[in-house]
């Protein structure tokens, strides 16, 4: 059965006031392409192009007009101005692919009905479809313009249905953010979103970068571009290259990452594995600003800016530079003062010239240097200490495994089971529920057992190591290393009257005023049990 369509006709029914034959009436060829799903097996514009040409190349064909817009809603101005351009006598028809490329909303289709009804238009030319100026014709025309509208309508709905489903299960809608990757493994309707493990450990370390408080993220975007080699996930027409400077605040703003997202307005609880924590990304928005945009530049780049308070008032301490002349030499030196901000009013505490600072703040770093031995002597008592636990952590760990394993079964035959309709919603919901909570139960004791394990070895050892050389490091230092290290190791920073008084944060505190008499075996617990019980802690 051939696909083509004819209507028969007789003569028109009306007088040509602008061309007296069909042989003197002149054409538009309109093609159009967009990016709507349905539209994908449509042909691109050069080929609808070339076909149409191939058919009607013979006809007069004034003007090529190429439109790459949606026809789901009025408005297309192209389209448009066509229309008022064969109002004016330019052309009485349109060439096209189908009539879907000239509408597919009841306007546009309404419309060009009564353009034809009017004699403003006169003949319509498709690739599949011969059309003849009849009320037959137009009658088929208007049927074949509703079902282009119904299919649209019904995609539609079908949209929004499957987009319900997925967010009832936890899983957003639409392309996973940088770090995490759509699992494409999976039938349509039931793909989730995985951490990527090309990208997951790198995304989380800029925010590890961020929440120290020492980095901006246009500084994370270079080094996490230039030195790290991060680059967008390859997609068919993107992808492959740095992420942009909008893209790094609206990674840091993103929800998404703390195990939650938002979809049309609304904040949903997601399936997919988060990344930090809310504590976490409150902390970060605080620092970029309300509503996570950036903060205005500095003029000048101080290394402990915001990070002291006065002694007598309580306000913020800042810092300046200042210009000095020696008249003897004429020599002109410039200078850098910390002081009190002053906000609440009068307060008498003098400035302080930045090396004085740093003085003071090698002076309570060379109190975390490790007496000779202790370092070699530590990571051995702990490498002993963990070997003896691990055989009994493998057989809890392949118990936990075990069990996840099952739960994860179990949730996979439940979505089976609701994709197929053979329980209702409630039943799904009520069962989701309770598989979920025992499997993010069992992933944080499977999370327990892997951490009890080499990972906070490794991170006694680094915490070991950072405090031998942070004193050195400080000294030889850039600003952004000085007030990072600064910030890893000391809290609670007051200045009065000139004297900085800082304590160390744990488990640096442990280590503080180590010399040969001391407890090392005790000392090493500490730190241990510290990072054992604290498995949020990051050090940079």
């Amino acid at each position: 059965m051939s696909s083509r369509i004819s209507f028969s006709s007789t003569s028109a029914s009306v007088a040509l006031p602008i061309a007296t034959s069909s042989t003197a009436w002149r054409y538009f060829l309109y093609v159009r392409k967009s990016s709507e799903p349905d539209d994908r097996q449509v042909l691109s514009i050069e080929s609808q192009k070339r076909e149409l040409l191939r058919l009607y190349g013979h006809l007069d064909i004034v003007e090529t007009i190429e439109e790459a817009k949606s026809a789901k809603t009025p408005g297309r101005p192209l389209f448009d101005a066509m229309l008022e351009r064969i109002a004016k006598g330019e052309a009485q028809g349109i060439i096209s692919w189908h009539p879907d490329r000239l509408a597919r909303n009841s306007v546009d289709g309404g419309r060009i009905i009564y353009d034809l009804d009017l004699a403003k238009l006169y003949d319509l030319k498709f690739a599949q479809y011969t059309f003849e100026n009849t009320p037959e014709g137009k009658w088929m025309l208007g049927i074949i313009f509703g079902q282009s509208k119904y299919f649209v309508d019904k995609l539609s709905k079908d949209v929004q249905r499957g987009q319900r489903a997925k967010l009832e299960m936890g899983w957003r809608p639409g392309v996973a953010p940088m770090g995490y990757r759509n699992d494409m493994g999976l039938g349509k309707g039931a793909r989730t979103i995985q951490p990527d493990p090309d990208r997951f450990d790198l995304v989380r370390q800029m925010w590890d970068l961020m929440l120290t408080g020492a980095y901006t993220p246009p500084k994370i975007l270079r080094i996490a571009s230039e030195e790290w080699g991060l680059r967008t996930p390859l997609r068919r027409h993107s992808g492959d290259r740095p992420l942009s400077h909008p893209g790094i605040y609206r990674l840091f703003t993103n929800p998404f990452y703390t195990g939650w997202f938002e979809f049309n307005g609304q904040l949903y609880k997601g399936s997919h594995t988060p990344m930090i924590t809310q504590q976490e990304f409150e902390h970060v928005q605080k620092l970029l600003g309300r509503n996570g945009r950036p903060r205005p530049k500095a003029k000048r780049h101080f290394a402990f800016t915001g990070m002291m308070r006065c002694g007598e008032c309580g306000c913020m301490i800042t810092a300046e530079e200042r210009r000095k002349r020696y008249f003897s030499t004429g020599r002109e030196v410039l200078y850098t003062y910390y002081h009190c901000t002053k906000k609440r009013g009068h307060c008498a505490q003098p400035h302080i010239e930045v090396k004085e600072l740093e003085r003071q703040i090698e002076e309570f770093l060379a109190t975390l240097q490790l007496p000779d031995g202790f370092l070699d002597w530590a990571l051995k008592y702990v490498r002993e200490t963990g070997e003896r636990d691990a055989q009994d952590r493998e057989v809890v760990l392949r118990s936990v495994e075990a069990a996840y394993t099952g739960v994860q079964k179990r949730l996979d035959a439940l979505l089976e089971l609701r994709l197929r309709a053979l329980i209702d919603d409630s039943q799904f919901e009520s069962k989701r529920i309770e598989l979920m909570r025992e499997r993010e139960e069992l992933n944080e004791r499977r999370g327990d057992n892997e951490y009890n394990g080499d990972c906070w070895f490794e991170l006694v050892e680094r915490v070991l190591k950072f405090a031998s050389v942070a004193s050195s490091r400080f000294t030889e230092g850039t600003p952004d290393e000085q007030r990072l290290i600064l910030e890893t190791v000391g809290s609670n920073l007051v200045l009065k009257d000139k004297k900085l008084v800082l304590e160390a944060k744990e488990p640096f505190s442990f280590l503080q005023n180590m010399d040969e008499n001391s407890d090392w075996r005790a000392t090493v617990e500490d730190v241990r049990t510290f990072l054992k019980n604290n498995r949020k802690y990051k050090l940079p």
